[in-house]
């Protein structure tokens, strides 16, 4: 075979090329940007662009064309695009303008293939194929467990269809019903494509690609990738297939399963597909479009060279950290190996391998209790240290593979070695110590003990939390009700159960993952339990009272004059829902005896909680701090429904209010603080646990909201849901919560601002708790960019080590 070499670069979309298609109109491409272009060649064998299509709202993941004639429910032919907006838009070919939406799936769209007699099939993170004849969505295909992440549209009679999903396997599809499974990979299937009359070509998680005969026989297995592989494209004349992976790599093959070249990009390479000419399209992660080829009157020009060249040193001096030099070498000085070798098990327990990584050298332990390597930390400047040797040299205050500002020997036990206890300067006293105690298995009772320890020992350089401070109303005035903030929140006591508590239980992580991450998984539930000024409160609601009196039928809603004064029923229920709060806040979650909301309080705040929209606030404010007494939680528990509307007065219809059309934004946010309340006690747990596809839903609108207080407590949200769902070990048939939380992670991730660095850590750590044992989940969090999306922020502190936390578990 002639070397493929670089024959055009298609600058212009602003962010990552994630479908890459070829049409008689020309090339397709599709970006995270959220657009579609059309690129049309020209004399001298380079692309412009024709036509830029606007009108998704999330980014583009999946484009096909449909040919005039080709189905008779487009007579005229259309671009079809498939988005992260959970819909597809047919463009028309003569205006570019949507002809129509196709709306049904409930996630991302993830495939979408047209069939041979014309339907259009669509694939989706919501484990379905749906088929389409215009518009209409006419026949829905489940059966697979996992995410549906690519199709393929077999040739000749039946409409038949190939689907690859991320529970590792190939389903084919007749007449609608699942005709047989294809097992084999490890992984994720990824990518699909037909090799001409030959079977077909996947591409998976695994880092293989397989060939397989239609009948599901394996005939090649395709092994060179050294990361996931995204995409696979064949040619028929040729017989070449092509390969798209995040080792910044395409790669072309025989079928036999021989490699014939790689093509380096400077980043991830998303999609690729084959000109007709059997020249070689590729999508990349750094927003260009390439075109390869092996014909050398072909190639592109000295300056396309140049540029490309730049970018690759670029991408590989920014891979390095700025250590490697001109010929790729580390700063440190001594020999280095391969990752590969890290495949095969270590000699003896402490055996040290150094190992290069982007041109930086990293030393590995291998724990012969686990049996695994253990990554210990990066290398710096030494030329003591061999490849296979058990010395290395590396920093100051090196503890658990990471740098640290301190380091202190803790004597727990005097018959045991010291135990290691590390921080840096400006970390949370508490989040330390409940790190160390995770990390050791140790009683949340020496909790307080050891923030004594950390601040007396750091001379001042830890960072103690802020007190929460009053809220002051910017529309009625100083110290005036208005929903309370969202930095008051808490971590609950290890007295709230077996789900809550970090440091004991099945749940807990080996020592040596403890050590590699540090925020991951989330053990703690969030609650927000800050107080608003109880005259303030009251007074709103007398406002909010002369309000409904004056707009509803039901006059039972409104509260009477005996309820109103001072002193009487309605500042009873505030008072008593205060130091429910405080209870909530204290080590018990418990009131003293007789102190706890009456009937009668619950009663009244049934009333409130039916109140209209506009006036369901306060209502929702005091339902909050009511929920933190564990009587109060069951009592509400015991009448909680759905999440319909209804005029029970429950939570769940209280909910249903708070985030219906048009929204109210104050409800949005107490709305989201009571829902994190929820989690405080178990009665309310198990209401969540049985409503979460519904509470997901419900708030989809807050993971777009321009206010900050929203963002944050979405995100406090999906992080208590992240640690019940890992504290629960969701069944298999559960695990479509887990995508909808990832895509609603990914959403509130895109709308964040370089402000939200609370909610941001939140996100990162809620993400990182989702995909955690948990194959699929992390092919999802994969498949929604939310490691690329996170790396656009400028993270500090615990942002920078959550992320860091996510990388390590979406390896």
């Amino acid at each position: 075979m002639t070397p493929f070499q670089l024959r055009a670069e298609l600058p212009g979309h602003e962010e990552d090329v994630r479908c890459v298609a070829w049409s008689p109109l020309g090339i397709l491409t599709g970006s995270r940007d959220k657009t579609v272009r059309i690129w049309k060649e020209n004399d001298s064998y380079q692309f412009s662009c024709e036509s830029v299509l606007v009108g998704h709202t999330g980014y583009v993941t999946a484009l096909v064309y449909v040919a005039p004639g080709a189905s008779r429910w487009y007579p005229e032919g259309a671009v079809i695009s498939g988005s992260r907006d959970t819909f597809l838009i047919a463009w028309s070919l003569s205006t570019f303008s949507p002809l129509h939406h196709l709306k049904g799936h409930k996630y991302q769209i993830s495939s979408v293939v047209l069939l041979s007699d014309g339907q259009v099939a669509s694939a989706s993170l919501d484990s379905t194929i749906r088929i389409w004849q215009g518009e209409q969505n006419v026949r829905t295909l489940e059966g697979h467990e996992g995410a549906v992440l690519c199709l393929a549209a077999l040739p000749g009679d039946g409409a038949r269809l190939l689907s690859g999903s991320g529970d590792k396997t190939i389903r084919i599809w007749a007449e609608g019903r699942c005709a047989g499974v294809f097992t084999g990979h490890t992984d994720t299937v990824r990518g699909l494509a037909v090799v001409s009359d030959l079977g077909v070509i996947s591409a998976s998680h695994d880092q293989t690609l397989r060939l397989w005969s239609f009948a599901g026989e394996t005939l090649a297995e395709l092994v060179g990738h050294t990361a996931l592989v995204y995409s696979a494209a064949a040619h028929a004349p040729t017989g070449l297939i092509a390969s798209a992976s995040e080792d910044n790599t395409a790669r072309l093959w025989r079928g036999d399963g021989s490699c014939l070249q790689s093509l380096p990009h400077p980043r991830c390479v998303w999609d690729t597909d084959f000109l007709p000419n059997g020249d070689l399209i590729t999508a990349c992660a750094d927003h260009f479009v390439r075109i390869w080829t092996p014909a050398p009157e072909m190639a592109a020009a000295a300056d396309v060279i140049e540029a490309y060249n730049a970018s690759m040193a670029a991408e590989a001096s920014a891979g390095a950290g700025g250590q490697a030099d001109g010929g790729g070498q580390s700063a440190y000085g001594g020999m280095m190996e391969d990752a590969e070798v890290l495949v095969r098990p270590g000699t003896k327990d402490g055996q040290t391998k150094i190992i290069k990584e982007h041109g930086t050298a990293v030393a590995y332990t291998w724990d012969q209790g686990r049996g695994e390597w253990e990554k210990i930390g990066e290398v710096m400047g030494s030329a003591g240290a061999s490849g296979g040797g058990d010395t290395m040299a590396v920093g100051n205050r090196l503890h658990a593979g990471q740098q640290w500002d301190f380091v202190f020997d803790v004597d727990i036990d005097p018959n045991q070695p010291p135990l290691k206890l590390a921080c840096n300067r400006g970390d949370n006293p508490y989040d330390v110590a409940d790190r160390f105690m995770e990390q050791e298995n140790l009683p949340i009772t020496y909790r307080q003990q050891i923030v004594d320890f950390v601040l007396a020992n750091t001379a001042g350089a830890l960072a103690m939390p802020a007190p929460a401070s009053m809220n002051v109303d910017p529309f009625t005035g100083a110290a005036a009700y208005q929903p309370s903030a969202t930095h008051g929140h808490r971590a609950p006591a290890a007295s709230d159960g077996p789900n809550v508590d970090p440091f004991t239980g099945s749940t807990a992580m080996a020592r040596g993952q403890a050590r590699q991450l540090r925020h991951c998984p989330q053990r703690n539930y969030l609650i927000m339990d800050s107080l608003p000024k109880a005259d303030a409160l009251a007074n709103k609601v007398r406002q909010f009272n002369e309000l409904v009196k004056q707009g509803t039928d039901i006059q039972s809603l409104v509260l009477s004059e005996e309820e109103l004064p001072t002193s009487g029923a309605l500042d009873g229920l505030i008072a008593r829902s205060a130091q429910s709060a405080a209870a909530g806040a204290s080590t018990s979650g418990r009131l003293p005896a007789g102190a706890s909301l009456s009937q009668q309080d619950l009663a009244l705040l049934a009333r409130l909680l039916r109140w209209p929209a506009p006036q369901l606030f306060p209502a929702l404010d005091i339902a909050r701090l009511a929920i933190l007494e564990e009587q109060a939680a069951a009592a509400l528990a015991s009448t909680a429904g759905p999440l319909l509307l209804s005029p029970q007065g429950d939570i769940g219809a209280a909910l249903a209010t708070a985030f219906g059309d048009p929204p109210v934004p104050a409800n949005l946010k107490v709305g989201l603080q009571l829902a994190c309340n929820t989690f405080r006690h178990a009665p309310l747990r198990a209401w969540v646990a049985s409503n979460q596809p519904a509470l997901l839903d419900a708030f989809a609108p807050a993971c777009t909201s321009p206010l900050k207080p929203v963002r944050l407590a979405l995100a406090t949200f999906l992080l208590n849901l992240s640690n019940l769902l890992y504290s629960s070990r969701p069944k298999a048939t559960e695990a479509g919560v887990k995508a909808q939380a990832l895509s609603a992670l990914s959403e509130l991730l895109s709308s964040c601002t370089t402000d939200d660095a609370e909610a941001l850590f939140r996100v990162l750590v809620a993400a990182g708790t989702l995909v955690m044992e948990d194959q699929e989940a992390k092919s999802i969090a994969k498949q929604l960019s939310i490691l690329d999306d996170a790396s656009k922020h400028a993270l500090g502190g615990r942002g920078r080590e959550a992320l860091a936390d996510l990388q390590v578990l979406l390896k």
